[in-house]
């Protein structure tokens, strides 16, 4: 029987069970590898084995530890009619191929999944799809959870049943949220920016006024250090150059000599 993956690409996988009365018989993975699942995985790709929930686990020893992954993989109907696959991450980009989808609670019995290889869907007020399955692939349902979206898909192994996807749109309220997420984010971003060219302008009227009192009590020192100086100094005269350093020389007038009586 054909596999086929959510874009209508034929693919060489094959059912989980040849009973087509069981709801695995719709649920394809990888069988037919040559390393058998838990084998070693440096040699190769191991065999899948299908879970009872619909999921494809692949294991694998590697360095002397065992690794589990888990897929969302094929179906045997083209179309993916509502209700016959294991529909889960099968939309945009990963209805090309199959899709690794990771347990938020740790292993292969996990009631809730995130796409991909990540548990951020499992965080609360994650906007991020979150799917919840039952632990026995069509005998329950799958739904899609996020915090704008809610989504539930009946899975059944009738051929005509064909209850459709039942959705409440995503809408406007998330495109609100970013919106004013993206709002309050420039908000906030412009406010500091202004904050910021607040204070470089006062810094800088600061440091102008701060650079004229410099400027001008280094003019006042200046201007006081010259009258002290032009004061206290004392003017200097030279003698004349053709004069004795030591003074002036004065003869008296010649006086007639006398002769004592």
């Amino acid at each position: 029987m054909t596999c086929y993956l959510p874009n209508g690409t034929a693919r060489y996988w094959q059912p989980c069970s040849s009973d087509t009365s069981d709801p695995l018989s719709n649920v394809c993975c990888a069988l037919d590898r040559t390393i058998p699942a838990g084998g070693n995985g440096s040699l190769g790709l191991t065999n899948d084995e299908c879970l009872p929930n619909g999921v494809c686990m692949n294991r694998a020893v590697v360095g002397g530890r065992t690794d589990r992954t888990y897929w969302r993989n094929a179906c045997t109907d083209k179309e993916w009619t509502p209700g016959k696959c294991f529909d889960i991450c099968s939309d945009g980009d990963n209805a090309n191929w199959f899709t690794e989808i990771t347990p938020c609670e740790g292993d292969g019995t996990s009631k809730t999944w995130c796409c991909g290889k990540s548990t951020a869907c499992c965080k609360e007020g994650s906007s991020l799809k979150k799917y919840t399955i039952d632990a026995v692939f069509g005998r329950g349902s799958a739904s899609t959870v996020s915090s704008s979206t809610a989504t539930t898909i009946s899975i059944s192994n009738s051929s005509s049943a064909s209850p459709g996807p039942s959705t409440t749109p995503v809408g406007n309220e998330k495109h609100d949220t970013e919106s004013l997420k993206l709002g309050v984010g420039l908000g906030v971003g412009f406010g500091v920016l202004v904050l910021m060219l607040v204070a470089a302008i006062v810094w800088l009227r600061f440091f102008k006024k701060r650079k004229r009192e410099d400027d001008n009590d280094r003019m006042l020192e200046m201007s006081e250090d010259a009258i002290y100086e032009a004061e206290g100094g004392e003017q200097r005269a030279e003698l004349p150059e053709d004069k004795p350093a030591w003074g002036y020389r004065f003869e008296m007038e010649g006086m007639p000599a006398q002769e004592l009586a």
